[in-house]
């Protein structure tokens, strides 16, 4: 089976790109063969279309799985209807996580860990910590969310 594992790096010792959507590399292992090759996942971050990017570029390496460390539900969607199945893990590096999946530790999700909007508020208060971009994201968040509690992390970034 062909596997993409998001990750920092292009090594198999890389630590684990949790983001699904922004992960710089792909890593594709075959499990078959051993054969392990590496895919700079280009995406335009500021374009607001990463995660979609990310999925079209998973798709198109003809991969059957996908293992990240989160995976919003629209791309989980995309993904199962195109035949990739996706695994959610905890482990640290790409090896780890190849290990937890061949060992039968990994289970095929069916629905995303984590919401669009949450996580995209999380990882614009990592990445972009001014009070302008914060305003501007807790408008957008904050007609969308229904969570306060989410709304009010967003807006502490100044």
């Amino acid at each position: 089976m062909k596997i993409a594992i998001t990750a920092q790096d292009d090594k198999l010792s890389s630590q684990v790109d949790h983001r699904f959507g922004q992960a710089e590399w792909l890593i594709v292992a075959d499990s078959e063969t051993g054969e392990v090759y590496t895919h700079h996942n280009n995406i335009d971050i500021d374009a607001y279309i990463f995660g979609v990017q990310t999925v079209q570029n998973v798709i198109e390496l003809h991969v059957e799985a996908a293992i990240a460390g989160n995976v919003v539900p629209n791309a989980l969607t995309v993904l199962d209807a195109s035949g990739v199945k996706v695994f959610l893990t905890v482990a640290d590096t790409v090896t780890g996580a190849l290990a937890l999946l061949k060992s039968g530790k990994l289970n095929q999700v069916n629905e995303g860990n984590v919401s669009m909007h949450r996580h995209a508020v999380l990882n614009y208060k990592q990445e972009h910590p001014t009070r302008e971009l914060a305003t501007i994201l807790y408008k957008k968040a904050s007609s969308r969310l229904s969570s306060n509690k989410v709304a009010r992390k967003a807006y502490s970034l100044q």
